[in-house]
């Protein structure tokens, strides 16, 4: 993507350049923090790199076929995760952006779409599908204030967490999480490609066109593209997630938009290296990894150690906390079920779902021995879930459930024998 997208004739020093740009995009806090954790963020953004570079490579000449072509991996990654349909907005911006008569960019971001359909339903079709039959929404539970099923409540059931308040939240975002790295995501980490790019596109708004007599060349066709996948994707980011580890892609490519940027602005080829050298090299000095913690290898992915249980098949166990605790139940006996009780707002007020109403009557039919498992700060959490289905926390108590992979986390598990109250 680089080597398309950089001025000058094509020489090793250029060829150079592009590779130490590629190298710096995985330098970065996201990418080297997700190495060894499930997010996949990173893994998934070879697809969407991917599918720019298809675009790239082609940009002075962007045929349908090739559109179509770029977005059949894109729609891979959306099936894998869904979060990378954001990816789709600045792809289609890009094609947007194509040196081509507005019909036949039309055209060519609407082939990127059935492209990148294709591509989703090779890798998420199926589950869609399944879905669908099951809940009446392929989507399920999000976006259900679109397709109304009656198992969950009529909401989109978005982490409205960390998305921004106000228009001035979401256009000052940039600027504010490199000194809270809260506000985008669960732990703590210093980048700043993200914010050096999104002010530099602030200034290359208001300087590129007093700049522009003095630009050697005009930009190439495949800089235009991804310096307009880079926009359309950020601002769908903030506008849909605004959680950081969703916008990897967008980090790796953010040394090339710098330097792409720093273009625009009339600099000499010298100096635009210079300036790009000195802001890219403040970015690793300060840069801070995010923790997600890591342990050491062993023969099992989380090391869980499943507590003797007599009678496997007659067996359930109830999760009545919020905090993810799904993750341990591949390693318990396979006829042992799980049922979620614990409702999306513990508090609210509405009707139990379709999809509540099941896991309620499952546990109210069940005869053999119950059990919760529950992280240990949530004990009273999970007995305001346990009381309404006319169960309580045994008197014997409860014991640690052990996870090797958590061996540095304070919070643990808890497995609990569980009793009904007469």
């Amino acid at each position: 993507i680089a080597r398309a997208a950089l001025p000058g004739a094509p020489s090793p020093r250029r060829d150079l350049a592009a590779l130490a740009l590629g190298l710096l995009g995985t330098i970065a806090a996201g990418n080297l923090g997700e190495i060894g954790t499930s997010f996949a963020d990173n893994i998934l953004s070879l697809f969407v790199l991917g599918a720019l570079a298809i675009l790239v490579l082609r940009a002075s000449e962007l045929t349908i076929a090739i559109a179509a072509l770029a977005g059949a991996p894109l729609g891979l990654a959306c099936g894998l995760k869904p979060t990378m349909f954001l990816y789709g907005a600045g792809l289609g911006l890009a094609c947007l952006a194509a040196p081509a008569p507005w019909p036949r960019r039309f055209a060519l971001a609407a082939a990127l779409s059935a492209g990148a359909i294709v591509g989703y339903a090779m890798t998420g079709g199926f589950w869609a599908v399944d879905l669908w039959q099951r809940f009446g929404n392929p989507m399920f539970p999000f976006f259900n204030d679109w397709f109304r099923s009656p198992f969950a409540a009529p909401e989109p059931h978005k982490n409205l967490v960390y998305l921004p308040r106000t228009r001035w939240d979401a256009a000052t975002l940039a600027f504010r999480f490199p000194f809270d790295a809260r506000l985008v995501g669960e732990v703590r980490f210093v980048d700043l490609r993200i914010p050096l790019l999104y002010a530099l596109a602030i200034a290359a708004v208001i300087f590129a066109p007093l700049a522009r007599r003095r630009l050697a060349e005009p930009p190439r066709p495949a800089a235009v593209l991804v310096l307009a996948m880079l926009a359309g994707s950020y601002a769908a980011w903030v506008a849909m997630f605004a959680i950081y580890r969703y916008l990897i892609a967008l980090e790796m490519l953010a040394p090339l938009g710098v330097v792409l940027l720093l273009g625009l602005m009339g600099l000499d080829a010298r100096r635009t290296a210079g300036a790009a050298a000195a802001l890219l090299a403040l970015c690793l000095v300060t840069l801070r990894v995010a923790g997600w913690g890591h342990v050491p290898w062993s023969d099992g992915r989380f090391g869980v150690e499943v507590p003797a249980l007599a009678e496997p098949g007659r067996t359930m166990v109830v999760l009545p906390g919020t905090e993810p605790t799904a993750f341990v139940v591949p390693a318990f006996p396979r006829p042992v079920r799980f049922v979620r009780v614990s409702r999306w707002i513990l508090d609210s007020p509405a009707p139990p779902t379709g999809l509540e109403r099941l896991a309620y009557d499952a546990v109210a039919r069940h005869e053999g021995p119950i059990f919760a498992l529950f992280r240990a700060s949530e004990r009273a959490i999970a007995e305001q879930a346990l009381t309404p289905r006319g169960l309580a926390i045994a008197p014997e108590g409860c014991k640690p459930l052990v996870v090797r992979a958590e061996a540095n986390k304070r919070d643990g598990l808890e497995f609990c024998r569980v009793a009904r109250v007469p």
